[in-house]
């Protein structure tokens, strides 16, 4: 189980003319915010799309909800799995592929991939 903080993460734009600037923040119930992660670029270059500050930022932002969409998908996965007639008529090598990946990425999440 991870032990991050929970969401949702929402992005707020803090950029100026000099730098784009984001941070990556938790909405709490009582509508305070917490800082999860800054993200600071001290050149913006507009003719190449900028830094890609604000997509990783985004990327950052998601990651509690994907989180628990892998452990959902896993849980069904791992349903199927234990019904293995059911299993072997779904199995595909995409499957096992999608399989693996999800463990790799909930293991990562989790900091078990040492």
């Amino acid at each position: 189980m991870s032990k991050h903080t929970p969401g949702p993460w929402v992005v707020r734009n803090m950029s100026d003319a000099m730098a784009e600037k984001f941070t990556v923040e938790r909405l709490t119930n009582d509508g305070l915010r917490s800082v999860i992660c800054r993200i600071n670029d001290m050149e913006v270059c507009p003719e190449h799309g900028g830094t890609g500050s604000e997509a990783n930022a985004h990327l950052i932002a998601a990651a509690p909800a994907m989180y628990e969409a892998l452990v959902e998908t896993m849980k069904v996965l791992r349903s199927l799995r234990d019904n293995k007639e059911e299993w072997y008529t779904l199995v595909t090598p995409e499957l096992l592929t999608a399989w693996d990946k999800n463990k790799a990425a909930l293991a990562q999440a989790e900091g078990t991939n040492r």
